[in-house]
């Protein structure tokens, strides 16, 4: 009987995807013995045709993953707004190819508006830079200094509520210390109306100092004439005014601080998501899932990702990839430590993906050969 040939396979170059698999031809877990150098069926079925494929050395996959943080170091010193415009790019394609393919309607549409608002973000980015406002944070949530100045609009209101209050009880006060010879009266009137002065013009700077005294402390008077008592009004305010400059510098420089506290807040958290999260989940995911498999780092060392069908990840594949690094950590690095005795050199990330890293420098070995030699 004839072979078919309709059946043959084209051969494999992992310069790109591979296609042309047939998933048929499978060899099992045991039938070839176990090696760290080449792709060998160990606990999975291998398409025959990656058997015998060079697996990637340890020191060549640490190597580009040293070149790739070096990359996303350089990466994560670039403005903001470039991340922003990054992740616009990657959610807006992202979501165009999932409705290519008819699939995920509403994931895709909750993608393409978390793009569109990145995109935004980017726009406005590149508007301060143009400006040459290149140094503001995009995310520069900056403390509204009229909120600011109406807090203290109020809080001057209850202040003034509280004096009027406690009007009588203080003209009192300041009888039984004349009485008592603490003070004459003049100067405890004139000590006291200051300090009101000072203090309603620190919460309210816009209000007629002299007309509330008047107005607050008249009724109650007892030893004093109001002319005297008017006299010390406007010598109490006039002291008050003249400290009023800084009186006002620290209405301001409470709502710088305020502005500074949320602004280094902010920055803090988004350069920690920058460095962390956002710059290694796009280099990882788009290089992986859009660059066949290769990294700067892999391009440099010439090897490659791949899945256990031989094809390249997509970006969806590559995203769980780069999620497997977490996991990788989570056990206290023992994850990618276990490249030095798994048999086919799967780091914890490559297990989550069901993937392998190969070395494209290095030609085929046929293992299916029973004569295969090892060394």
């Amino acid at each position: 009987m004839e072979k078919d040939d309709s059946k043959a396979l084209k051969p494999i170059t992992f310069q790109g995807d591979v296609d042309f698999i047939d998933l048929d031809e499978v060899a099992q877990p045991g039938s070839i013995p176990e090696n760290k150098d080449y792709v060998t069926p160990y606990a999975f079925g291998i398409p025959n045709e990656l058997i015998g494929t060079p697996l990637a050395s340890p020191h060549k996959r640490l190597f580009a993953l040293l070149i790739d943080f070096a990359m996303i170091g350089l990466l994560t010193q670039l403005s903001d707004f470039v991340l922003a415009g990054a992740f616009a790019f990657v959610l807006i394609k992202a979501s165009n190819q999932l409705k290519a393919k008819g699939k995920y309607g509403i994931s895709r549409k909750i993608m393409r508006g978390i793009g569109i608002i990145s995109a935004l973000v980017f726009v406005i980015g590149c508007l301060k830079y143009i400006s040459g406002d290149e140094k503001t944070n995009i995310f520069d949530f900056t403390a509204d200094k009229r909120q600011v100045e109406q807090d203290y609009s109020v809080a001057g209101g209850l202040a003034i509520s509280a004096m009027q209050l406690e009007a009588e009880d203080k003209a009192k006060e300041i009888e039984t210390r004349v009485e008592e010879g603490v003070c004459v009266e003049q100067e405890c009137w004139q000590q006291h109306l200051e300090r009101a002065a000072i203090n309603i013009a620190k919460l309210e700077p816009s209000i007629d100092l002299v007309e509330l005294l008047n107005t607050t402390y008249n009724p109650h008077l007892n030893n004093i004439s109001e002319e005297e008592f008017v006299s010390l009004v406007n010598e109490s305010v006039k002291n008050a005014r003249e400290q009023h400059p800084i009186i006002e510098q620290a209405v301001v420089e409470a709502t710088d601080e305020v502005t500074r506290s949320l602004n280094a807040l902010i920055k803090d958290l988004f350069e920690e998501f920058a460095f962390e999260f956002g710059w290694p989940l796009i280099y990882s995911s788009v290089m992986t899932g859009w660059f066949y498999g290769q990294s700067l780092g892999k391009k440099v060392v010439k090897i490659k990702v791949i899945k256990l069908n031989g094809q390249t990840p997509n970006l969806w594949e590559a995203f769980g990839r780069y999620g497997g690094y977490g996991a990788g950590l989570a056990t206290g690095l023992m994850g990618f430590l276990q490249i030095y005795w798994d048999p086919n050199r799967q780091c914890i990330q490559d297990k989550i993906s069901e993937t392998l890293v190969i070395d494209l420098d290095k030609p085929k070995k046929d293992l299916l050969n029973e004569d295969a030699d090892f060394n």
